[in-house]
């Protein structure tokens, strides 16, 4: 039917636009895993080290940051090791790792991790998708912004969900496929899916376990940022929520 592929076609919602995998959008605080990944990797973090979340963050000179929580008149999250700082999705917390983390020379730690959770580069799936794109930032500023998953970064859903997989697997990365087999009308598959490894997480296993840990504790603590919504499935959940500011409307809403 023309007029309904017409309307398909003209409709301002773009259905037909293929937002997971050539959608790219900013990250915002799913991407606290991969700058959580950053911490304990260098070794300047520890899963249980502790810092006051604050309602506000002013450790870069002459700038003055807002928590989630301020924007939303909520009492500041108060002192939180690393993994109570996921779960609680604590701006101030990463802004402190994007911070400490370039003062003490590990200036590409958190880029470089990215690249490393398959962020900025082709999934390899079959279908057209973009890489999106992760900058080494040049001023630590740049380098605060990104610890939260702002700034220059854009990613795909697609890709989100590829290395939120492999957290949940224990740090294999996997070609996404669409394909599960090609078969004839008549006759044997002349292709069946095959899992095919593209990576590893660098991450150490001890570190993926506490970062498991808190993200099965965004859903299961009475704090964590999903647990009003999520906490009462029957199915066991890990996750991390995110909302990503928008420069031409409303934020973009995340969970992975």
């Amino acid at each position: 039917n023309y007029m309904m592929l017409g309307k398909l076609l003209n409709d301002p919602q773009l259905p037909l636009y293929n937002r997971a995998a050539q959608g790219v959008y900013p990250p915002g605080s799913v991407f606290k895993i991969v700058t959580m990944a950053a911490a304990l990797e260098t070794g300047v973090f520890t899963p249980t080290y502790p810092y006051y979340c604050g309602s506000t963050w002013e450790e870069l000179e002459g700038i003055t940051l807002y928590d989630w929580t301020w924007e939303r008149d909520l009492p500041a999250s108060g002192k939180l090791t690393l993994q109570e700082g996921l779960m609680r999705s604590c701006n101030p917390w990463f802004w402190h790792i994007g911070f400490t983390l370039w003062n003490d020379g590990y200036t590409s730690a958190i880029a470089d991790l990215a690249l490393g959770f398959g962020l900025g580069k082709n999934t390899g799936i079959e279908i057209a998708d973009f890489d999106g794109n992760v900058q080494y930032p040049q001023a630590v500023n740049e380098n605060v912004q990104m610890s939260i998953g702002q700034g220059t970064m854009q990613v795909s859903p697609l890709q989100v969900a590829m290395f939120v997989a492999a957290v949940g697997n224990g740090g294999t990365l996997y070609r996404p496929t669409v394909i599960d087999r090609i078969v004839p009308l008549d006759g044997e598959p002349t292709y069946s899916f095959v899992p095919e490894v593209v990576g590893q997480l660098p991450v150490t296993s001890e570190n993926l376990a506490a970062i498991q840990e808190a993200m099965v504790s965004v859903i299961d603590n009475p704090r964590g940022t999903a647990n009003k919504v999520l906490g009462s499935m029957s199915a066991n959940v890990a996750g991390k929520t995110g909302t990503a500011q928008n420069s031409t409307g409303e934020p973009h809403a995340w969970f992975a």
